[in-house]
């Protein structure tokens, strides 16, 4: 029976902390969709880059309007979509 398991990041330091769980779950033989928020698309691609990561989606919530309650609004919307789609028996948010 396989896991499937999605962990979700945005920021450069969200990407080192779950790295190593994102690593250490795929050696384990679990399904593990990696999902960038896309919050500092360049930032978070040079920080996964250095684990040989990179996403299975980029939800690309970060359209530059400001504002942290539009920026969470739109992250929560595209984050529901995402596991909607996808349905992992684990979510893993950080």
């Amino acid at each position: 029976m396989s896991l499937d398991v999605s962990i979700s990041v945005g920021t450069r330091p969200e990407a080192i902390k779950c790295a190593p769980v994102v690593m250490a779950l795929r050696a384990r033989g679990l399904t593990v969709r990696l999902v960038a928020a896309g919050q500092h698309a360049e930032l978070l691609d040079d920080a996964l880059a250095a684990f040989e990561l990179t996403p299975d989606v980029n939800l690309r919530a970060h359209d530059g309007a400001p504002g942290l309650a539009a920026l969470s609004s739109r992250l929560l919307e595209k984050l529901d979509g995402e596991l909607a789609a996808h349905r992992p028996a684990l979510a893993m948010v950080q």
